[in-house]
């Protein structure tokens, strides 16, 4: 797994890695024949504004946060059920009170869906994200400064994770003024009759 003094070096390769998929993805979107140009124009906003959160959210690294954040946790010793309930309890009690909230700033990002251990990676249509935690960073799927292997490995992750951007699901969350073209009404259609001879 990537090492603490390897981080920024390993955020870095990635970044690279992202800003190349996302040059391909959008040579794919401009030169679809299929797509009509309001669509095009609204999937490209749509793409270019997509936040790359990378290994582990900022506070992760800076104890004076974590100290802070966590004074008032009841740590009952001996009982780590107890004092598990305890801290997702803060933690639910934290997320619960996004709800509603009027205006979406910069420092939302710093929530996660995923611990940094976690080996798995995620498309949140919410905030227009994808996320990568240090816990995918390492073998198989990640080996530091071996670019043809990762291309093929992480690369494929990062390059399905910007494929939710996409489809019906992360299509009209992520449109501040939400481009309602005949191709997408028809889309939607072919998806239903698709899914209603399976079903």
């Amino acid at each position: 797994m990537a090492k603490l003094y390897d981080i920024f070096d390993v955020k870095e390769e990635i970044e690279t890695m992202v800003r190349d998929l996302k040059q391909v993805f959008e040579e794919l979107i401009v030169n679809s024949v299929w797509i009509d140009d309001n669509t095009k124009e609204a999937k490209m906003k749509t793409f270019e504004s997509i936040k790359t959160l990378i290994g582990s959210p900022e506070v992760v690294l800076n104890t004076s946060w974590i100290i802070d954040h966590y004074k008032n946790i009841e740590i009952i010793s001996r009982e780590f059920i107890s004092t598990l309930l305890i801290i997702k309890a803060r933690e639910s009690t934290e997320i619960l009170s996004l709800i509603h909230r009027p205006n979406r700033s910069e420092t939302d990002y710093v929530r996660w869906f995923m611990d940094p251990m976690d080996v798995n990676a995620y498309y949140s249509f919410s905030i227009n994200s994808i996320a990568v935690p240090f816990g995918i960073l390492q073998y198989p799927f990640y080996l530091k400064s071996i670019n043809a292997l990762n291309y093929g490995a992480i690369g494929s992750i990062l390059g399905h994770e910007f494929t939710h951007a996409f489809h019906d699901e992360g299509e009209l969350p992520t449109y501040k003024k939400p481009v309602f073209s005949l191709i997408f009404m028809k889309m939607v259609y072919n998806t239903k009759c698709f899914q209603s001879k399976l079903c």
